[in-house]
């Protein structure tokens, strides 16, 4: 939009050219006040698209089948786009197949609810998991913003890729959610963990960095525990029954470590822990040992804790290391 107003002429003067004076003036202001319209109506127009482009997206389910990709189960009838904020609020299984990027997303199932990941798909922003018993399932969900997990969300097979550029949070609201799998691949920013945080699935630190005085939870089948070049505040290895944790590489714990289980096997790498070992149950070597040692130096017979197999068989055991 182009503006071209030209005022050629503008004199100033006294005495009988008053009234020019009064009449150039009033001139000026009227284009200033057409200008300053312009501006407003521009500004408008823009907000207005940027809401737009910026729209909330809510589940209905009408469709029948539970797919992401059906316009019916959409209460706008359009499928969600990159700009899209989407909200699920109900449903039993609902898969998430095309298209593959939105901007943030709320999931909260009915009780047991099951909301698969088919392939690689993004939320640019924030991701909240709500759903109470309930598991994500099957793929990759790379997230960009903060992650909340509450309601006693049961974990799942898919794998949360977290890798955005600025700071990132984890929070778990009631303390009791699970979440699936975690990557963290961060080229910026850190990932904080400022309260307790429970992972049913891998975790796998790839790069990026670690804050917060949380404690990282793992709640374990059979998986692995990649801690990568990241030192955590508190761990802690629990289960209710039989599992097996492969620690491949060295992980750097500020504080405590916790390991506890009924029964369970534990092979590979190092932990190198700057505060207690709480040991509670019964550990056996799966395939190799770990070898788990204080930041800083031991007496000569106590530097390090071998899982040799069946070398703890304690109910409640506590080893003060500082």
């Amino acid at each position: 939009m182009k503006i071209d107003n030209k005022i050629e002429n503008f004199t100033i003067s006294c005495g009988r050219a008053a009234g020019k004076e009064r009449i150039s003036l009033l001139r000026i202001f009227a284009l200033f006040m057409i200008f300053l319209s312009l501006l407003f109506a521009l500004s408008f127009t823009e907000a207005k698209a940027d809401t737009q482009n910026s729209a909330m997206a809510i589940w209905a389910g009408k469709g029948g089948d539970g797919k992401w990709s059906n316009p019916l189960n959409w209460a706008s009838g359009a499928i969600p786009g990159p700009n899209d904020n989407v909200i699920i609020n109900g449903g039993d299984n609902i898969t998430w197949d095309a298209p593959d990027q939105i901007k943030s997303l709320s999931v909260e199932l009915y009780t047991f609810g099951i909301f698969n990941v088919l392939g690689e798909k993004t939320t640019t922003n924030n991701l909240w998991l709500l759903t109470s018993q309930g598991r994500v399932n099957g793929g990759v969900l790379n997230v960009g913003g903060n992650i909340t997990v509450g309601n006693n969300l049961k974990g799942g097979t898919a794998t949360l890729n977290i890798n955005g550029s600025d700071n990132q949070t984890i929070s778990n609201h009631t303390k009791d959610g699970n979440l699936p799998g975690i990557t963290i691949d961060k080229l910026s920013g850190m990932l904080i963990i400022p309260e307790r945080t429970k992972v049913g699935g891998d975790w796998n630190f790839k790069k990026g960095a670690l804050a917060g005085f949380g404690t990282l939870v793992l709640t374990l089948y059979d998986t692995k525990f990649i801690p990568g070049d990241a030192s955590y505040y508190n761990v802690t290895v629990m289960k209710n029954a039989f599992f097996d944790l492969d620690i491949l590489g060295t992980g750097r714990i500020v504080n405590d470590l916790f390991l506890i289980s009924p029964s369970g096997k534990i092979s590979g790498g190092t932990l190198n822990v700057g505060g207690s070992l709480v040991v509670s149950g019964y550990f056996d070597k799966k395939n190799s040992t770990t070898i788990i040692k204080k930041t800083n130096s031991f007496s000569a017979n106590l530097e390090k804790f071998n899982f040799l197999g069946n070398i703890f068989k304690v109910f409640e055991w506590f080893y003060n290391i500082f």
